[in-house]
């Protein structure tokens, strides 16, 4: 009994002094370990570890991170604080909320946002060879201003879930996205047919050559409902300097209303509308809808001959 109470004492002042020579080390070269993880430079705020004796807890704002090469993703945050878990150091979970900026390479190009924000959590895991691994970010209340000419034209999101994992060039997404306001004007002629606001965009898809300007992105699971109409679906296209190429399959609810909205707004007339009617007739149709084989070539989309306009992005 006496040597099981010195072994339980020997272990817990061992741990005490790992987690202070740990907690001295995080304060003192963060930036520098995580920058030597991740690839990433990194700034901060001067590091105070607190959370004895189950985690490392502090507050990291104004914070900045951004990666060394070109196009590159990058982040900023005026009030970030860190939290990881003392027994699993190389998973950490932060905590943001008010303005932030972001930029996301996206084939040969990077979308970047400026961003206010109620409240986000990110959790991030770095892998065991270095840089990031996976990402999961649940956020509510996003206020949004694109800030470079190609990003996707958002202005708020009321509630996201994101979830990214990467594994050398390929990576996987899941994402929830509820109550997404676009500016009408940048989404042309599909803003005006269908509104600014896509009620819920939810799916999972995976991206080969990630970062590339050639960059592949796949999808057989997503559901979009956007004003009158509601889509499901996947998607193969393969990113270039013209746009994105490839398919969409499309399974849409009503096509009826679906074809009266985009006569409505202007991106087919009358005429094209009724020989894309023949042309969806002949189409499969299941309890979800009819599924439709869209062809997308330089982001310009058409079904069968009949041309429905251009990809907002």
């Amino acid at each position: 009994m006496k040597k099981l109470a010195l072994a339980v004492i020997g272990f817990i002042l061992l741990y005490c002094a790992y987690w202070f020579i740990a907690s001295r080390q995080i304060e003192s070269r963060f930036s520098e370990k995580l920058a030597a993880q991740t690839g990433y430079d990194i700034s901060h705020a001067p590091i105070k570890i607190s959370g004895f004796p189950l985690a490392f807890n502090s507050k990291l704002g104004p914070f900045s991170i951004t990666a060394r090469a070109p196009k590159s993703a990058s982040a900023t945050a005026q009030n970030l604080s860190l939290s990881g878990k003392a027994y699993m150091p190389l998973s950490w979970v932060a905590r943001h909320h008010g303005p932030a900026s972001l930029s996301i390479p996206m084939g040969d190009s990077l979308w970047s946002y400026d961003t206010q924000t109620e409240t986000a959590i990110i959790d991030a895991g770095v892998s065991a060879l270095g840089g990031l691994s996976r990402l999961n970010v649940t956020a509510s209340a996003i206020a949004v201003t694109p800030t470079s000419e190609r990003a996707l034209p958002v202005r708020s999101i009321e509630k996201l879930l994101y979830d990214f994992r990467l594994k050398g060039k390929n990576a996987a997404y899941t994402f929830d996205a509820k109550a997404l306001a676009f500016d009408p004007d940048a989404l042309g002629q599909y803003g005006r047919a269908f509104g600014n606001q896509i009620e819920q965009a939810k799916g999972t898809m995976a991206v080969s050559d990630y970062g590339l300007a050639n960059a592949h992105y796949t999808s057989e699971d997503f559901t979009l409902t956007w004003g009158p109409a509601q889509f499901g679906g996947g998607f193969d296209l393969t990113a270039s300097a013209a746009g994105h190429s490839g398919v969409i399959d499309l399974i849409v609810a009503d096509e009826a209303a679906l074809l009266q909205t985009l006569v409505d707004g202007g991106i087919i007339g009358a005429f094209e509308a009724m020989g894309a009617s023949l042309v969806i007739s002949g189409m499969p149709k299941d309890e979800r809808g009819r599924h439709l084989k869209l062809t997308v070539i330089d982001s310009r989309v058409s079904l069968g001959p009949v041309p429905l306009g251009k990809l907002p992005f």
